[in-house]
């Protein structure tokens, strides 16, 4: 058998050493790194305070349950990306219902590259179809992305409004009956929910 010469032996050594000394370093820099979980951008305030407060609803609204995780119930699946929670309301006089969901997200740019899909989830319904054309007046004062519809489902004899807005980090989907509401009461009532999250956000 033919047998290297001295100097490609000696070669070889020392790159194979080198590879070596490098993985070990690699390993040694890979062990220290210190991961750390993605973290909320901070607030100087509980985000849970941004859920509209039955005061700031007209009479005879109440909260009657809540706040429970959105998670499983969002239209982002079992394996949220986010973290979002929901309350569900009701007129003690017309026993109409609404609902909020509030969904936090670790930054504003991650709420707003989701707003389109989240929006489209929230209303897609091939059997009723939502009406994104309808306008009763209401603008909000400080949303980044917004979209407003309303849905009528004749069978049920019910009428159906929702928007889902962004707010800095934060998605808001609030929809509510609105058989027994006027185009005002519905902008008042939208109106507080925004309201309540300008108020901190501002």
């Amino acid at each position: 058998m033919k047998k290297w010469p001295q100097e490609k032996q000696v070669s070889l050594f020392i790159i194979t050493l080198a590879v070596l000394f490098c993985f070990l370093s690699c390993l040694c820099f890979i062990n220290g790194i210190e991961f750390k979980s993605p973290e909320f951008p901070e607030r100087d305030f509980d985000w849970r305070v941004l859920f509209v407060e039955t005061t700031e609803l007209p009479d005879g609204w109440v909260l009657v349950s809540g706040p429970y995780s959105a998670c499983e119930a969002s239209p982002l699946g079992s394996g949220c990306k986010t973290y979002g929670e929901y309350v569900r309301y009701q007129d003690e006089n017309t026993y109409c219902n609404a609902k909020e969901t509030i969904y936090h997200y670790m930054s504003v740019s991650r709420a707003y590259r989701d707003f389109d899909r989240l929006a489209d989830d929230e209303f897609r319904d091939s059997e009723h179809p939502w009406d994104t054309s309808i306008d009763f007046g209401f603008v909000s004062s400080c949303a980044e992305q917004i979209r407003i519809a309303c849905q009528e489902d004749e069978s049920l004899s019910r009428s159906t409004c929702k928007f889902v807005a962004q707010y800095d980090e934060f998605i808001v989907v609030f929809d509510i009956d609105r058989k027994y509401l006027d185009d005002e009461q519905l902008v008042d009532i939208f109106g507080a929910v925004d309201g309540r999250i300008m108020s901190y956000l501002d």
